[in-house]
C-alpha cells in the first residue's frame, strides 16, 4: 500500500510541476494576481531606488514618495486582496490589492520607511494608488 501511495503523491507533484512549468514562484505561492502585484511591488521598489519615480504609480494619485534611500532596504512582502477591513483609510482611493514591503538585514530602526503598497487594477494595469508610512522598528 505504502508503493502506491508514494507513487500517487510524486504522481500528482509531477503533473503540478508539468502544468505550471512556465510558472514563477511567486505564481506557485500566491497566485497569478499575487504574483503580479509583488512584481509590481519589486518594480516600483528598484524604479524607487534608482530615480525616485515609477510608471507603477496610479497617474491620478496623489503621492508621498519619498527620497530613493529610504526604498533601498525594501523588499516586497504578502499581497491580499483589499476589502476594505484592513484600513478603510484608503477605501476612498479604489485599492484591489495591498502589499506590505519588509526591510532587509541593512535598515535602520527608527527611520520613516514605506510600510504598505495599494494597488489598484488587475494583472499588467496594475498600479499603486497609496503608500503608508511608518517607522521601522527592528528587532536587535
Amino acid at each position: 500500500m505504502r508503493r502506491y501511495v508514494g507513487v500517487v503523491a510524486l504522481g500528482v507533484g509531477a503533473v503540478v510541476v508539468a502544468a505550471c512549468s512556465g510558472c514563477s514562484t511567486d505564481a506557485l505561492v500566491w497566485g497569478s494576481e499575487g504574483a503580479a502585484v509583488r512584481s509590481v511591488a519589486e518594480q516600483v521598489i528598484d524604479d524607487m531606488q534608482s530615480s525616485g519615480s515609477s510608471s507603477k504609480l496610479c497617474a491620478d494619485a496623489a503621492l508621498e514618495v519619498g527620497s530613493s534611500e529610504v526604498w533601498e532596504t525594501m523588499a516586497p512582502g504578502e499581497p491580499e486582496k483589499y476589502t476594505g477591513e484592513e484600513s478603510k483609510d484608503y477605501t476612498d482611493a479604489s485599492p484591489t490589492w495591498f502589499i506590505n514591503l519588509s526591510p532587509t538585514d541593512d535598515a535602520t530602526s527608527g527611520s520613516e520607511v514605506p510600510n504598505f503598497l495599494f494597488l489598484r487594477g488587475s494583472g499588467e494595469d496594475l498600479c499603486v494608488v497609496a503608500i503608508e508610512w511608518g517607522e521601522l522598528s527592528t528587532s536587535p
